[in-house]
């Protein structure tokens, strides 16, 4: 059995005559975490948002769990187990480190609708065990991300 969890196969985005992605191969294997990383406008984040169902691909082909995938959206994605954590920018600086993890997918331990009562507690302990398997270290989970 093949220990590579994700692939992708000449991945292309072409957004009108703008060629964003072009022909992108990436493998990603199991126990493996990546930091896509390069020049402004080299394509990292469309790639993300190819992979992750955020938009829809102009050709190529992406693999995950050795089915070939086309996730309709983030949500689809998340739910086959592609998580997705993005640069500064799109934190929420007054929230701590479990409130943007689990930002717009909260757990609940009531769901009331808008006055839902959160499960604080389950989220912490699910943001130090993804803390612990990506070895980072976060001297406070309590902080805001602020500080």
């Amino acid at each position: 059995m093949s220990d590579i969890v994700l692939k992708t196969e000449n991945l292309t985005k072409h957004y009108g005559g703008v060629h964003a992605l072009q022909e992108a191969n990436f493998e990603l294997r199991k126990g493996e975490h990546v930091a896509i990383m390069g020049d402004n406008g080299a394509g990292k984040s469309t790639f993300v948002r190819q992979i992750t169902g955020v938009e829809q691909r102009t050709d190529g082909k992406i693999w995950f769990d050795g089915k070939e995938v086309n996730f309709a959206g983030p949500i689809e994605a998340r739910e086959a187990g592609i998580e997705t954590v993005f640069q500064n920018l799109a934190l929420a600086d007054d929230l701590d480190v479990p409130s943007n993890l689990f930002l717009g997918r909260e757990k609940v331990l009531f769901n009331l609708g808008p006055f839902s009562i959160l499960d604080r507690k389950a989220m912490r302990r699910a943001t130090e065990a993804a803390l612990i398997r990506t070895a980072v270290k976060i001297p406070n989970l309590s902080s805001t991300i602020r500080h």
